[in-house]
């Protein structure tokens, strides 16, 4: 089956707003999206000050796990 090609900033906004719906998330948590050899990764980005983010980490990066399945990184 073929990924549908997303941006990076697409994927970005996709796990953004999925991580908006996890209470294990701060306010200001976010992902950046890069290229990999193998396709694409997530980076987390914690709030400024903020000490529990790990969880939200390991579930941004279950979602880009998730969606690596259907979507791949265009190419810009």
């Amino acid at each position: 089956m073929e990924k549908i090609a997303k941006t990076a900033a697409e994927l970005k906004s996709i796990v953004n707003e999925r991580l908006k719906a996890e209470p294990i998330c701060p306010d200001g948590f976010t992902v950046k999206v890069r290229s990999t050899e193998t396709g694409w990764a997530t980076d987390c980005v914690r709030p400024s000050g903020c000490i529990a983010w790990a969880d939200c980490c390991y579930r941004a990066t279950a979602i880009a796990a998730e969606l690596r399945q259907s979507y791949s990184l265009a190419s810009i």
